[in-house]
Formats: C-alpha cells, structure tokens, sequence
C-alpha cells in the first residue's frame, strides 16, 4: 500500500539535472520548502551505518580478542539472521527480531483461532467463553459473528504480507492490489465487530466504548493510509499505527490469562453492578440451571413468571469454580486487558514511530513522487 521506491542512479546526478532525476519508479526533486540541490538516492541502511563507525573506533588488544570469541560463537546465528533479513527486504538490524514477534504473534493468534471458521452452531459454542453463546447464538449477533471471525481471519493474513518489504519492492503491484483488499474487507470485519459489542464480555458500557473506539481509529488509520499513499513517510506512519491496533484484541488475551488467575486467587471480585459486568437470570439458567437456586432474585422471578432475561445479579468471579463463575472471571479481566492493551499500543506505536524518524527522514529536504 506504499508508493514505489526509488532505486539509487549509477551515475553522479549533473547540475543541469538539478531539478529532474528520473528513474524506472520515481522521481526524486528539491522539495518546495528547502530548494536543496538534488544528490543521487541512496537508502537508509543503520546496519552499515553502524559498521562504519565501528570501523573507526579504535580497539585494544583485549578487546580484539574478546570481539573474536564473540564473533566465533555468535557467528553462525548473526549470518543466518541477516541473511533472512535480506531476502525479506529489511534493511534495520531490529526490524526482522520486531516482525517475528509482532507479525508471529498476529500470525499465531489467527491460526489459534482458526477453528472458529467452522460455522456449526455446536463448533461455536464450545469454543467460546461460558456464558458468550447465550447472545452470540441469536440473531443478528450470530450472523455478525461469522462475518466477523472470516473478515478477520483474511484481515490479519493480507496484513502480514503487506509489511513484507521484498514484496512492496520487487512486486510493488501485489502490494497495492493487496492494500486495496484490505481497505475493502476492513468495514467488514469492523461493522460486523460493532453489532457484537453490544453483549460480547457481559456487553458494558466501558467494552463498549472501547471497541467503537478501537474500530473507528483503525478504520481511519487504513484511510489516513490511502490518502498519502504516494508519500512514502506519512502512508508508513498511518500503516504502522493500523497494524498495532490490530493487535490490541491479542495483547488484552494475554492480559487476561494472568489477570483471571489474579482475580480467582484475591477471591473477593464479582461480576456485580459496580463493575457492569451483571448476569441474567436466563444466561444463568442457559449454562448452570443447577446453580439457579443460589439466586435469590432468580428464583423469585422464576416463580412469579417475570421474564429472566430482565434481571440481573452479580456473581463470583473463579476460574476454580463453575463454568458461569469461569465466565465472570473472564468478562472482568478481558474489560481491564482490553483497556490496558489499548493504551500500550497507542503509546507503544508513536514511541516506535519517533524512535526510527531518523530512517524515515533520510530523503530530508526531497520529495519522493510517482
């Protein structure tokens, strides 16, 4: 989804040619704010960079010895790894170490999640969290759920691919048909994510709010993508915090696997109306019928006739008690991972974004143009 790179001219660039250097993909010119004269292109590369200022350091004998263990016993991993980083395309001496973890970890929750695809009534319920079927059974929750869980799944995959520098390089049209696919299952999958944050995790208020919140900033962070994407900085920036969100749902996971755990040793926490994490009667009912009676609300509004799904009561909150009480659990701890992991991404990206300004600023002074 990024505009084409320019490859660096093999001859130095005259002074008639000042205003004009064109190559196969772009053209590279004086920018109209600093009218500084054109120099042939040449990408930011950190790795020489680096190696260049190692060169000039001096080293004692010590040191040149210790360098040669290193060297000797790291040697093998260090060429691998940099070889692997080449035929992907990434110039940075982190930027395959970051794509291995971020990109693995997108890659290993679409594959944890995959059995999801099987849209059988029976494969869903299983496979969610106790006490989520109730709602995500009944329509239009259960129709938005399946489209959601497919728009997500071929979401996530074009994604990866898209962050692949060899393929934005050597098949700059598979990039940009891919982007495109992209920006067109994104409403999709987000539409689709907001009918079922009305009752998914106990349907708070405050999950609710995150989840219009999360959507409607990828939503502009993909468009804010395609609206600069002839220029090379800003389509990077607004690509990067797309992704990251994206990630926000597998942090929050991650999050919760040890808050539950947290929350059912403390022992004192309710999915109550203090957290708006209540249960109905009826959800109750649907997954522990024989834990009916431990609710005095529920069993009077059961004999009285009055519709269950109505009332509402808090209850415990263990992973080392019954499936509804699992499900408390999981509802408070997801609403804390969820806004947790929210705000790591959000800050995480625009601490990554300033930290590598000095990569995306090595054209200062030109603009890089189709």
């Amino acid at each position: 989804m990024s505009s084409p790179s320019s490859e660096a001219p093999k001859s130095a660039v005259s002074t008639s040619d000042a205003h004009s250097v064109s190559t196969s993909a772009s053209v590279l010119r004086p920018s109209t704010t600093s009218g500084f004269p054109v120099a042939p292109y040449q990408p930011y590369d950190p790795i020489a960079e680096e190696s260049e200022k190692k060169e000039e350091e001096p080293q004692s004998p010590d040191q040149a010895e210790h360098s040669h263990v290193v060297v000797g016993a790291t040697g093998i991993f260090s060429r691998g790894y940099m070889t692997i980083s080449y035929l992907l395309g990434f110039k940075e001496r982190w930027s395959l170490t970051l794509f291995i973890v971020f990109g693995g970890a997108l890659i290993g929750f679409v594959l944890a999640r995959s059995f999801m695809l099987d849209p059988r009534a029976s494969n869903q319920k299983r496979h969610l969290p106790p006490g989520e079927w109730f709602w995500a059974g009944r329509p239009p929750i259960r129709g938005a759920l399946i489209a959601h869980v497919y728009s997500s799944f071929f979401l996530a995959w074009g994604t990866i691919f898209e962050f692949l520098p060899v393929l934005r390089r050597r098949t700059l049209v598979l990039h940009s048909i891919n982007g495109y696919i992209i920006l067109a299952i994104l409403p999709a999958s987000i539409g689709s994510g907001f009918v079922i944050a009305r009752r998914t995790i106990g349907g708070a208020p405050d999950t609710q709010v995150l989840f219009y919140l999360l959507g409607l900033l990828v939503l502009i962070s993909a468009t804010l993508g395609m609206v600069w994407v002839r220029d090379v900085r800003q389509h990077r920036k607004w690509m990067l915090r797309f992704a990251s969100l994206l990630g926000v749902v597998i942090t929050a996971r991650i999050i919760m696997l040890a808050a539950r755990r947290i929350i059912s040793d403390i022992g004192t926490y309710y999915a109550d109306i203090l957290d708006l994490q209540l249960f109905s009667c009826a959800e109750i009912l649907a997954l522990a019928p024989s834990t009916l009676s431990q609710y005095p609300s529920c069993t009077v509004a059961q004999q009285s006739g009055q519709f269950l799904g109505s009332v509402f009561v808090g209850v415990h909150a263990s992973v080392n008690e019954e499936p509804i009480n699992y499900g408390a659990a999981f509802r408070l701890a997801m609403a804390a991972g969820l806004w947790i992991a929210f705000i790591l991404h959000v800050c995480g990206i625009e601490l990554y974004i300033h930290l590598s300004e000095k990569a995306n600023l090595h054209l200062k002074g030109y603009e890089l143009t189709r």
